[in-house]
């Protein structure tokens, strides 16, 4: 079983699974720990741990929710305040993101410091960076502080017991903590969900509710405090460890963490990509067209109504085809509008598209451009060659073109006119590529007089700003060697 460490923990008096994030160590550790599963957990595998993976969300590519043997459904903690360990929805992507159906953990100390903590996982993560790498797996991790070295020890917990090993120093932690994981799930991408059913940890332990306070609303407990809990398909709803150093009959707890959400009724989930409808700095008086996608990322089909364009720069987008309009969007689906943005001037524009949705308020896509006009200046303006022997020249003098306006400019010509236009030379440009806004560029000229006296041409810059053509006056002077 190929699993991923978490980089979470609880409060410290009840930590869940010791947590890091390399691939590769889960990778080595696979083995050994889907052998110890064999060993010391399937005896306790006579009780149906769960009954059935949810439909996969379009979201997530996770399955919404698992049931276990009493009809308790949960599904991935995301985003959610009263779940601790739930990642933001935007850190939940490959290679990292990392999410759990249920996550309970209990804790018990010893008279000499000792202390063992037993975690049970059902969780969702990434196998690489592939987005479509998703895996699912139930675990049992069991980690120790100051415990007899190299002492066994037995864990009898609500899912049945095992023995687990502490290192020489007594603790066990990290990778070692790992090599000694109960997992069971699937391996490796496609993933078949339903191979997590087989875990020994179901069904879910929850919030005794005999027991004050009661769990937050739809919720199976706060993921925080220490809590009697009730679930277990063998009635022992305690752990208890036994071995070197502890007294007899061991130490005990009857007192959980729990973390879980109750899963929600299928219902649709609209969706856009972010920025959908930024068309960012487009021409003045030019039209540039795209699409925006809307998709059901929920598990219930989504009734679209009208679509409109509203706000103070409306006027500037134009809706195109419409496939959203008046349609019925199935679980995973996604339909398509056209849009266009037409800058009437060089200032931003925002406006609205509207989607009206059955159950539901109306969605806002946010739609912004700006309009861009390049504006052009020359430096100098005046190009002065000054004295040059008829027939010779130099290395010649730079003109930096510069744009002032807010786009891209482009210099489609350099080109040189006037009566001596056969004495001045463009030798060298930098202005062949567009020139963004604020940047600048170099065109390099000669001077080669062909006569003595007041040379003068004009260079003339073509280009997509306003005002254009932009002329440069080139001037210099031909002198003769005495004699």
């Amino acid at each position: 079983m190929v699993s991923r460490d978490d980089a979470r923990t609880k409060k410290p008096a009840t930590p869940s699974s010791e947590r890091g994030r390399s691939a590769s160590a889960a990778k080595r550790l696979a083995t050994a720990g889907t052998a110890l599963l064999a060993t010391a957990a399937l005896a306790a595998l006579a009780q149906a741990a769960f009954t059935a993976a949810g439909p996969v969300l379009p979201a997530t590519g996770f399955p919404a929710w698992y049931e276990d043997a009493n009809g308790v459904q949960l599904e991935l903690c995301i985003a959610d305040p009263l779940c601790p360990s739930s990642p933001a929805a935007a850190e939940f992507v490959a290679p990292a993101g990392e999410a759990f159906w249920s996550v309970t953990s209990a804790t018990v100390t010893g008279p000499e410091r000792q202390s063992v903590t037993i975690a049970f996982d059902l969780k969702a993560a990434f196998l690489n960076d592939d987005p479509d790498s998703q895996i699912s797996f139930g675990r049992v991790q069991v980690n120790m502080e100051n415990m007899v070295g190299d002492g066994v020890y037995t864990v009898t917990h609500p899912y049945g017991s095992g023995t687990w090993t502490a290192e020489p120093d007594g603790s066990l932690n990290g990778g070692r903590a790992a090599a000694q994981r109960h997992e069971v799930g699937c391996p490796g991408p496609p993933c078949n969900f339903d191979e997590a059913l087989s875990t020994e940890i179901g069904p879910f332990l929850t919030w005794d509710p005999a027991v004050a306070p009661a769990a937050p609303t739809g919720h199976i407990g706060d993921g925080l405090e220490p809590h009697a809990a009730v679930g277990s398909p063998l009635d022992q709803n305690f752990v208890r460890v036994e071995g070197p150093g502890l007294p007899a009959g061991g130490i005990t707890t009857n007192e959980f963490t729990v973390e879980g959400r109750l899963a929600s009724p299928p219902a649709p989930i609209f969706f856009t990509a972010p920025g959908s409808g930024a068309f960012g700095s487009q021409r003045v008086g030019r039209t540039v067209s795209r699409t925006v996608t809307i998709k059901n990322n929920g598990l219930a089909d989504m009734q679209l109504r009208n679509i409109t364009l509203s706000g103070g720069g409306a006027g500037a987008f134009t809706k195109g085809n419409d496939g959203c309009a008046n349609q019925t969007i199935a679980s995973g689906a996604s339909c398509v509008i056209g849009l266009s943005f037409r800058p009437p001037v060089a200032v931003g524009q925002s406006a609205s598209l509207v989607v009206v949705e059955s159950g539901s308020p109306p969605h806002a896509i946010p739609l912004t451009g700006t309009g861009a006009l390049p504006g052009v200046s020359a430096s100098p303006e005046i190009m002065n060659f000054l004295d040059h022997r008829v027939t010779t020249t130099d290395h010649g003098q730079l003109l930096t073109v510069r744009n002032t306006g807010n786009g891209s400019l482009t210099i489609s010509s350099a080109a040189i006119s006037g009566p001596h236009a056969g004495e001045f030379a463009v030798t060298g440009s930098t202005c062949n590529t567009p020139v963004v806004d604020g940047d600048a560029c170099t065109i390099r000229l000669k001077f080669l007089p062909a006569a003595s006296g007041t040379r003068n041409a004009m260079l003339m810059l073509s280009s997509d700003a306003l005002g254009r053509p932009h002329n440069v006056a080139l001037t210099g002077t031909g002198t003769l060697v005495p004699g």
